[in-house]
């Protein structure tokens, strides 16, 4: 078989391939985000979003390729797994979670991977996806979230 050329056919694929990549791609920081439109959800837009939700996406961290999936209950607990640690553990957390004054998510949780730690992230809503950040300034990391009930 000769390799020394790619067929027409299958450079049209690898050039849409491309650009869906380049379409999916999630803003660099929240203030791109906001220049698109993005609305920050309020504290009751917020509990409403995510009581009794299974939440998923990217950890709020620069270059890291952890994610996560959490369920939300009604009562204020958390549990979910991490994904993408060294040979794929996927280990589970639990903790609890609440939405403060200001609007933010704000989780304590306990994993085998991370032990104990605290976060807090603001949500953003821009044509019905939605995506969290970890403060209000235009340079913080902005990631997707997916929202499932």
């Amino acid at each position: 078989m000769d390799f020394t050329y790619i067929r027409p056919a299958t450079c049209g694929v690898l050039l849409l391939f491309g650009a869906t990549i380049a379409i999916a791609q999630e803003p660099a920081n929240l203030g791109e985000l906001l220049d698109k439109g993005a609305k920050r959800l309020d504290a009751s837009e917020l509990k409403a979003l995510l009581a009794g939700a299974q939440v998923s996406g990217g950890i709020l961290r620069s270059g890291s390729r952890l994610s996560f999936d959490n369920t939300f209950m009604i009562d204020g607990k958390i549990n979910g797994r991490f994904y993408g640690l060294p040979v794929d553990a996927a280990p589970g957390m639990n903790g609890t979670w609440i939405i403060d004054e200001r609007g933010q998510l704000c989780t304590q949780t306990v994993s085998i991977a991370f032990g104990a730690s605290k976060g807090c992230s603001f949500y953003y809503t821009l044509n019905n996806v939605y995506y969290a950040a970890q403060s209000e300034d235009r340079g913080a990391i902005a990631r997707m979230r997916k929202v499932v009930r």
